[in-house]
């Protein structure tokens, strides 16, 4: 027998959800906005460049995959009635 979640522990688990939401997004952009000016530096053939625009490749990659983890749990959570609705 499955036990429905109390309005507050919802809501509270809403608030939460929404936050890493917002926050993976804004990491996402400000990630973005950085490898576009590393790549505008590597004209200038200043060492560790490359480097960097890997990392900022990298950090765009591993951010995209968690916003797509934590869009796929929202869904299941609101599927389950654990969560009011988000997306």
């Amino acid at each position: 027998m499955k036990r429905k979640h109390s309005e507050r522990a919802m809501g509270n688990m809403t608030k939460q959800l929404k936050a890493q939401l917002k926050f993976l997004e804004e990491d996402l952009k400000n990630e973005e906005m950085a490898l576009t000016k590393a790549k505008k530096f590597s004209k200038y053939k200043l060492p560790g460049i490359k480097k960097m625009i890997q990392r900022h490749e990298a950090g765009v990659r591993q951010t995209k995959l968690d916003l797509v983890q934590i869009k796929n749990r929202i869904k299941r959570y609101q599927k389950e009635g654990k969560i009011n609705k988000i997306l």
